[in-house]
């Protein structure tokens, strides 16, 4: 069994004849060609489903087949011995193989200035982008420590300590690495302490005071909630809260938090007299970027009219909202600008041009939905029709589901009561099929129509809640910072529910059974999960993994069922 190192990126190469179930598939159902999502999913031990380790597109051609080879890259976030699992449709995969995966560590060598290997050394690594979380451990006898590392994404600050050298009790500065990611697997580093004889000084008592204030703005924060180890004050109007008595020459916790913002926690090493500590809350912004355009087809000289809409935490902004064309391999060209919501007549050259807006906020950048014009030659023919046959079942019972909403782009209409709904497109090409019903999810994919065909699509229920004595408890947070996620959209069946400040969302008095569970939150990659709900309340965590708002979004895969971790509740 191969090993691999948590959070590190690898590529695995599939090879898409040798699995027979996906080239039967393809055959049936992509007849003509077209685009298929894979997904590498593992399995761990103990915990039902899968996860997610990475994506990439599968090409097929006409009469179906397919492509030699495709790369999949991803990471893993979980150690232990992994089941790999590829999937391509609802309810279809393939087993592939196992790994094994376990957390990185870092080595440090520390000696004193003589090179003797010095045990019994207390080393300590700081996250350099998050300070306040650290990692622990002591040199043996060949003066060698062996720190686990959970993060994967922070350059790592080194420090170490023993009595009797240098400014003990103090750390003293061993250097800094880089992240593991950016060094692709386990880190190194070496130090050296100086013998000064030096012992712990007695305890000095010193004022602290923290100012707490705006991130960005840099304006003051009134009543903000700060706690230095086990004491709690609230900020006044200079947002200021004042630590009285309190002993210098060591470590300590603080704690700040305030509603509207981000909570905030480091470890701060007190000196031996009065200080201030500053601390920079960064507010929560739910930003929602909008794009239409009243046309997808044109012909060259013809105008298209785009709306674009900005919501910030619900509200109406008049920030800046830039409209651009993308580009290939992530670039794009600006348009116009506007302060809010616009519409805008442009008259776009012959070709197929993609459109997004973005804004920037505090120094961070969101992007909306794209759309996708596809202008014509004046004067040229006028392209061949053809004829898509939608047929939509329940994903379970494979019966068909009369009045399902089936839409390709601009061009929509319901299933009859043989769940069939056929749509004359215009034009072969790249087209997003969406197919909704109440009480199902919905279903969303990209395909590269080159002729009329026939696809069928399973829709996943959406049952409400059956009544019984059980409570589950949904904890969300982002995967890297471990910060808990306000204001995620929390899906159990049917019913729907937001997370708190603190990252949770509570549905109580259900039944114990099986339930899908899907969690969103803008900027963040939908979680989907089964969970098996005993007859004892749980807790379910659900970690996000951001990145969203870096890139224009391109598409949803609505259908895969991703399990996350469920424990007992204490």
């Amino acid at each position: 069994m191969s090993e691999y190192i948590y959070g590190v990126k690898y590529t695995f190469t599939i090879y898409p004849k040798t699995i027979p179930e996906l080239v039967d598939w393809v055959k049936e159902h992509l007849p003509q060609g077209g685009e298929l999502q894979l997904d590498l999913c593992y399995e761990v031990p103990g915990v039902s489903g899968w996860f997610i380790f990475g994506s990439a597109t599968l090409h097929s051609s006409d009469g179906g087949i397919l492509e030699d080879a495709v790369n999949i890259s991803g990471e893993f976030w979980h150690v232990g011995d992994l089941t790999l699992y590829l999937l391509w449709y609802v309810n279809q995969y393939k087993k592939i193989g196992a790994v094994k995966v376990r957390y990185p560590v870092l080595k440090a060598y520390i000696t004193d200035e003589k090179g003797n290997r010095l045990e019994g050394v207390e080393v300590e690594v700081r996250l350099k982008d998050w300070p306040w979380e650290s990692y622990h451990g002591y040199t043996d006898v060949n003066g060698v420590a062996i720190i686990e590392v959970h993060d994967v994404t922070s350059r790592l600050k080194v420090y170490a300590r023993k009595a009797g050298y240098d400014v003990y009790p103090l750390y003293t500065f061993i250097g800094e690495t880089s992240s593991i990611q950016e060094k692709g697997g386990d880190v190194e580093i070496s130090g050296v302490l100086h013998y000064t004889g030096a012992q712990p000084p007695p305890p000095v008592y010193i004022t602290v005071t923290v100012r707490v204030f705006h991130a960005y703005t840099k304006q003051p924060i009134k009543g903000a909630n700060v706690v230095l180890d086990s004491t709690s004050k609230v900020t006044d109007d200079n947002g200021l809260a004042v630590f009285t008595n309190v002993q210098g020459g060591r470590d300590a916790s603080i704690v700040v938090k305030c509603p509207g913002y981000r909570d905030y926690s480091t470890k701060v090493s007190l000196p031996q007299g009065d200080c201030e500590i500053g601390v920079g809350l960064i507010p929560i912004l739910n930003v929602k970027l909008e794009l239409k355009v009243d046309r997808t087809l044109i012909t060259e000289g013809e105008e298209v009219t785009f709306t674009g809409t900005l919501r910030v935490n619900d509200q109406p902004s008049k920030e800046t909202v830039e409209l651009v064309e993308v580009l290939p391999e992530g670039k794009y060209s600006s348009i116009s600008k506007f302060s809010g919501d616009f519409t805008y007549k442009y008259k776009p050259s012959k070709g197929i041009h993609t459109y997004a807006i973005n804004t920037v906020i505090y120094n961070t950048q969101y992007w909306s939905n794209i759309v996708t014009v596809d202008v014509r030659e004046a004067g040229a023919p006028p392209p061949t029709a053809i004829t898509i046959t939608v047929v939509v079942r329940d994903a379970n019972t494979h019966q068909p589901i009369q009045d399902a909403n089936v839409s390709i782009d601009s061009y929509s209409k319901p299933t009859d009561s043989n769940g069939v709904a056929e749509i004359i497109l215009p034009s072969p090409g790249t087209y997003t099929l969406t197919v909704s019903k109440s009480g199902y999810r919905t279903a969303t994919w990209k395909f590269n129509f080159t002729g009329s065909t026939k696809i069928t699509i399973d829709l996943i229920s959406e049952r409400a809640l059956p009544t019984g004595n059980v409570n589950v408890y949904i904890h969300v947070y982002d995967a890297l910072t471990h910060e808990p996620i306000e204001g995620a959209t929390v899906k159990l069946n049917g019913a729907s529910t937001t997370t708190g400040s603190d990252g949770t969302a509570s549905f109580t008095n259900i039944a114990s059974g099986r339930y899908s569970l899907r969690v969103e939150k803008q900027w963040y990659i939908p979680r989907s999960m089964t969970i098996e709900v005993p007859d004892r309340s749980i807790d379910v965590d659900v970690k996000m993994y951001g990145g969203l708002k870096q890139g224009v979004l391109a598409g949803t895969a609505a259908t895969l069922i991703i399990a996350l971790a469920t424990r007992p509740r204490k």
